[in-house]
Parts: structure tokens; sequence; C-alpha cells
């Protein structure tokens, strides 16, 4: 295999870091414990301002909520992870956070892992972390009040009595124990045990790095106890009341509380001006270092809200002192390449991103629901015409959610490119799937010839949140305004699109000309109707994970998303109604929802070929029913100024993770 190291080095290294013991009690229990890193102090000193080309929101809490556009901030603010990556992406105990783990495989099949943590962790105002604050996350983010406050209610799921806790069957986690000062347990449930990512379990979900939550700030008047079954929250009201919207506000709107939460990572918020939309950070004092043994030494960043079309005027002059390009035209970095070449005070760095653009379709209403309309979009989209007028060669088209950054594609990769569409401009095609799908219909409810296509509809296609009827009246996602009823009784659906679009990214742009501005397009029968948006609410909208935004207004979105080292989708295209929130796409796939815990769930940490071989099934399957259309990957380059030293990002080790270990020098 391709991996950066073999499966012994790794096995060695699953509950190991710097240096480490291990010995097996009577009992079978496997007990590590951990050499903290030495420390690599760097000068302190000096400041850098970085942009963002997003609007901030100060949502510090985008895990749990999904949304926000601060995820610099988040990343910086919040490191004192049980398990990190290191540079190669490998998943390994933090040896600053935890000085010993027990591991017990327990009669029924389930794992319990006990975490003693060191006695020298601090918020940034120095306040002790205790094993309060890290059983805190995953039981708030999967109770009901927490799902009440709008957050997905995923953090916790693999563990014991996950299910019966988030449906309030049960007030106590029985998975969760709060066992000393310093100690706690996680057990992860029989059927979730084995699991390929092993050591991902101790950050609570795929969505989360289950970090030391500020329990005081979220839960004011709230106490967290364990009578020896597991851990329940007591108060002086009912914290387990879902109706107690008042509550619930509270807590969702914590994530926004800057300058109240304490936070556990290198840097702090010292201040956040929404309205000048600039973010400023400072060194932690009470951070001790990352996994690796580094103090952060750069005494300030700033984070600003900059104009994309300007960034390397804006780093010339000094403005800023660090720019991605990932999302930039090629005409952009080739001129930033040029710069770098021409101008001594400008380094660069750039690999293949874990990066992809994409249209994201809602998949259980209108035209989206429809497989065959998902496919005819992608035919109808030049990808090849689009990689060269955004990057210039500094792009590729892909398959699926995939990077060649990925050792599961390299190793893989003439299997999927035999086995995946690539969905090659072809108008023809997309007509011919349409007519097969059943929309031959104009808005009369003749034979199709020109303008806007329809379909009739069954009850459940018209309304999937209905009686099984067509029941007209119920303003469910507003039916009646995307259907119409015929004399003859019959019911049809138009051909329109309704797209959200993430303000200022240049790929919405390239996509309105490829199809709002498109003759062939519109000769074939859609319509698409265009909504620029950014900010958190284009994120509400596209995770459907408060109330407000479950009955959609928008069923496709176009936008860049990041891919992560550890590929864990478990439960994303889940067909269990318990994990729905999870399935943002709203696709009720069997086949994809198996392949993609298969991967996972139930697989040895061992077995890199039958991870991979679960990894190429999903990827097939997501290839065929596109929940949503994979457009492009890209290279990412940062262009730096040279004050800066000791920068070295890659794709695993972005720049919040980077940027800790530099330091300045001018």
């Amino acid at each position: 295999m391709k991996k950066l190291v073999s499966w012994l080095l790794v096995a060695i290294m699953l509950f190991s870091a710097t240096a480490f013991a291990a010995e097996t009690d009577n009992a079978g229990t496997v007990v590590t414990t951990y050499e903290e890193p030495a420390v690599i102090a760097n000068p302190v000193g000096g400041s850098i301002t970085v942009p963002t080309t997003s609007a901030m929101d100060a949502n510090f809490e985008e895990d749990a909520y999904g949304g926000g556009s601060d995820g610099y901030s988040s990343s910086l603010i919040h490191a004192y992870n049980l398990a990190v990556t290191n540079r190669e992406g490998q998943l390994l105990i933090n040896p600053v956070v935890v000085e010993s783990t027990e591991v017990t495989q327990n009669a029924d099949g389930s794992k319990t892992y006990t975490i003693t943590l060191r006695d020298d962790l601090y918020f940034n105002d120095g306040t002790q972390i205790t094993a309060v604050n890290y059983i805190a996350y995953p039981l708030l983010f999967s109770s009901p009040i927490g799902i009440a406050s709008g957050a997905y209610g995923t953090a916790g799921k693999y563990f014991v009595g996950a299910d019966a806790f988030k449906s309030g069957e049960s007030k106590v986690f029985s998975g969760i124990r709060l066992l000393d000062t310093l100690k706690f347990s996680y057990t992860v449930s029989a059927e979730n045990t084995p699991f390929y990512y092993e050591l991902n379990m101790l950050n609570c979900s795929q969505y989360s790095k289950c970090y030391p939550l500020d329990w005081e700030t979220w839960c004011p008047g709230f106490e967290i106890k364990d009578d020896g079954e597991g851990v329940y929250v007591v108060g002086d009201t009912d914290w387990y009341d879902t109706t107690n919207t008042e509550l619930a506000a509270a807590i969702g709107n914590t994530r926004f509380a800057w300058d109240k939460v304490r936070t556990d990572g290198p840097y702090y918020l010292s201040n956040v001006d929404l309205s000048a939309q600039v973010t400023e950070l400072k060194i932690n004092p009470y951070y001790k270092t990352n996994w690796a043994g580094y103090k952060p030494s750069i005494e300030k960043i700033t984070i600003v809200k900059a104009n994309q079309a300007t960034l390397l005027d804006s780093l010339k002059t000094g403005e800023i002192d660090w720019v991605n390009l990932k999302n930039q035209t090629g005409a952009t970095i080739d001129a930033a390449l040029d710069l770098v070449e021409s101008d001594s005070r400008f380094a660069e760095v750039h690999y293949l991103a874990l990066y992809y653009g994409k249209i994201f379709f809602r998949c259980d209403y209108g035209p989206y629901q429809f497989m065959k309309v998902r496919q005819a979009i992608n035919y109808l989209i030049d990808k090849d015409s689009m990689i060269n007028e955004l990057f210039n060669g500094h792009g590729s088209t892909i398959c699926g959610p995939v990077s060649s950054s990925y050792w599961m594609y390299e190793e893989n990769e003439e299997e999927i490119l035999e086995r995946t569409n690539p969905y090659t401009f072809n108008p023809e095609k997309a007509v011919e799937l349409l007519v097969e799908d059943g929309w031959v219909l104009d808005e009369n409810g003749d034979p199709y010839v020109s303008g806007i296509r329809w379909k009739a509809v069954t009850a459940e296609e018209y309304n999937p949140w209905g009686n099984g009827e067509y029941d007209f009246g119920n303003s469910k996602g507003d039916p009646q305004s995307r259907c119409k009823q015929l004399a003859d009784g019959r019911v049809i659906m138009p051909l329109t699109i309704e797209w959200l679009s993430y303000e200022g990214l240049a790929l919405c742009e390239v996509l309105d000309t490829q199809l709002c501005q498109s003759k062939t397009v519109a000769d074939a029968g859609f319509q698409f109707n265009r909504t620029p948006l950014s900010g958190s609410n284009f994120w509400n909208y596209l995770n459907s994970s408060l109330d407000d935004f479950f009955y959609p207004t928008y069923g496709m979105f176009s936008s860049a998303t990041t891919l992560y080292s550890i590929f864990d989708q478990t439960y994303r295209y889940s067909t269990d109604p318990n994990f729905l929130r999870s399935n943002k796409n709203r696709i009720f796939d069997k086949e994809l929802d198996e392949h993609t815990n298969g991967m996972l769930i139930g697989m040895d940490p061992s077995d890199d070929e039958g991870f991979a071989r679960e990894w190429v099934e999903h990827l097939v399957r997501f290839n065929e029913v596109l929940p949503e259309i994979a457009l492009y990957n890209t290279e990412s380059y940062s262009i730096y100024n040279n004050k800066i030293k000791g920068y070295d990002e890659n794709p695993h080790y972005t720049f919040a993770y980077a940027i800790v270990e530099s330091y300045i020098e001018e």
C-alpha cells in the first residue's frame, strides 16, 4: 500500500504520540501513558493580517451547527482535541492533553476508552480545564435541547445510549462517564466497533473535533452529574424541556458570544467587529503547545474581509501578509506566481488541495428528487471549459468528493476512471434523460414542444411532507408554488430550478453563464432562477438544520468545500430518521448509505484494502445518483510575505495548523 507509513507503525502509534508506554492488565485492558513533546519556542512577536472573502458572522461553533464563515478563527481558538492529525494526515492521541488511556473490549462487543487528562490544561482566562469540559461537548450537542437550539445532534453518536439520550427516552447518557476531576470515559457501541478511523471516535463525530467546552457559559445554572450509570444534567429548571424556547435560543446564540466563551486554542479572540468585518486574535498565554511541541509565536493575527478581485494588490501593498488562492482564477494564480518570481519579499507553497467545487442538491422534493434531472444538469455543464476559464490549467475534473492527494484514490485511479461517468458536456443526452424521466409535457399538460418542460407527479412527489394525498393548502414546503392541478385532475411540476449561489465565488459566475444564460439549456426545457447569497444564511439554507430552514426554498446550491484527511462520512447519507440532520442532501439511497458507513463501521483499522474497496464502491454509487455534482479539484497556492518564517503548509496541514509553527522575522 502507498499509505505514508505501514500499518505496523500505525498500530504502534494509534495510542501513542512522541513517546509512550503500554501494558495490558489482567482484565485485558490496554493501558497507555504518553510523554509530552519537547517544547519548541520560536521568537515571539510581530503580527500578520490574513484575508477572508466571505462575510464573517462570528459563528465560532460551526461543527455542531453548520454554517459560519469563521473557519480560520474556529481552528485557532479550539485545539485541545483528544485526537489530532499530524502533517501526514494520520490520527494520533494528543500527548499535550492526554496523560493516559485505558482501552477495554467489553463482553457485549462495545469498547470503552477511559481518558485521564493532564492537570495543567487551562482556558484562556486561566480557569482549569477538567473532565467535565470534555464530556460537555457530546452531552450538549447530542441532547434534545441542543437539537432544539439548532445543533445537528450527531456529537456522541457512536456511543452506547446515544439514541435513547438524543430522543429524550433517557435523561442519562449511559455511554459517557464522569469518573473523576480529570478522568472520564466514552463507551463505543458494539455496532460501531471495529471502526477504521478508531481514534476519530474520541472526537465524537466526523463533523466535530471534540474540544473542552466552556459548560458554565453555554449552560449557566446547570450541573453535569454521574451517579454510576452515566452522565446527566440537573439545574433549577428542566434542561431537557425542548419547549423551553428561551433556553434553546440562549444555547444556540452562545456560539456567537465570542467575548464570553472561554477557549483553549493557541489564540484567543481579542476583538470581533462585524460592522468592520475584522477579527483579531492574540496568543493565549495559557496554551501549552500543539501536539508536536510548538508554542505559538506570532503575537497577533488579524482576519479581515477582503475583496477577492484585489487580493494580490493588497498583498503587494502590505495590507495583508498571506493569501490562499484555491478559489481564485487561473489568471490570478499566474499573476501571483509571477509576483513571487519577481519580488523577493514573497514566497509560495502549493499542492493539490483537499477541496472541490460542487453543485449540491436537496434531493427530497421538486425536480431535484429525480436522479435523471440531476444527471441531466451534469450533462449540461461544460466542466472542461469551466476549469480552463477559472483556473487556466490549475485544476482538474473529478468524479466525486475526491482528491488525488488521497492514498486510496492514487491506488485505485484506473478502476475509478473506468467505473465512473465523467458526464462530458452532452445536451442531447440531457434531453434523452429528461424524456425518459417523464418531462414530456408543457404547462397545459399537452405534449412538450418548447419552453419549460413539465411532468405529471404523484402525491408523494408533489409534497413529500404531506399525507400521501394531493393535500392542496398544506403550506409545508409550499408545494403549490411548484406544481399546479389541471382540469383533468393531473398535477404537473415544472422543470424550474431554484438555485442559491455563494456570492463572490467565481465558480457561480461561470455557472450562471452556462445555465441561466444558455440557449442550449433553455432549449433542453430547464429554467434556472439564481439567487446569490453569502454568510450564515447560505449555509442555513444548505444544511437545513434549523427548523426555519427545514422546508426548502432552494433545491440547488453552488459552493466550494473542504475535504478532510480523515474521510469519515458515516451517516452522511443515512436512511435512518434518527440521523436525518446528518443527511443534508436528503437523499435516501440505501446502497450509497451502506457503502458510506461500510468503509468505516465494522472495518478493522488495519484493513486498508477493505476500507479502500468500500470507499471506491461509495464513490461509484455517488457518481451515479449524484447528491452533488463534483465540478473540479484545484491546486492550492498560498502566497505569503517572507517575514513569515517556518511556514510549511500541505494538504493535511493547512493555515490554522501551519501558522502555529511559524514566526516573524522582520
